[in-house]
């Protein structure tokens, strides 16, 4: 009877040493599975955080990309009103310039009118006298 007690002693004391040991591994799998959904989840933020960055260079590189296009664009309008302003400039300054040659061109044409209208009354006075 001893022995048989003895043996249930032992066999009891074994299987709670076999449960013991079970949970024990049931614990540790389930804190692998954890410490695994972790790095995982960890993974896939980093991966999100790198595409959102990468979305994010994107749309400021394309901001960039339309403001410059904008500046270029400002400083090529402000050129040309600068060089419209420059023809501008000159073609009025031309015709100034060619209106006083006009006028000049025209005095002197009145002059010399004036002076061949006097050499006429000239000869013809040195005609009447001559005669």
């Amino acid at each position: 009877v001893r022995q048989q007690q003895r043996a249930e002693a032992v066999a009891m004391i074994q299987a709670q040493m076999s449960e013991q040991l079970a949970r024990e591994r049931a614990d540790r799998e389930e804190l692998e599975r954890i410490r695994l959904e972790l790095y995982e989840e960890e993974l896939q933020a980093k991966q999100r955080e790198r595409e959102r960055a990468e979305i994010e260079l994107r749309l400021r590189r394309r901001l960039d990309m339309q403001q410059s296009h904008a500046h270029e664009m400002a400083q090529k309008q402000a050129r040309s009103a600068k060089e419209l302003a420059e023809e501008e400039e000159f073609r009025k300054a031309m015709l100034e310039r060619f209106a006083a040659d006009d006028r000049l061109e025209q005095a002197n044409a009145q002059k010399r009118r004036l002076k061949q209208a006097e050499h006429r009354r000239a000869v013809e006075a040195l005609i009447e006298e001559h005669r």
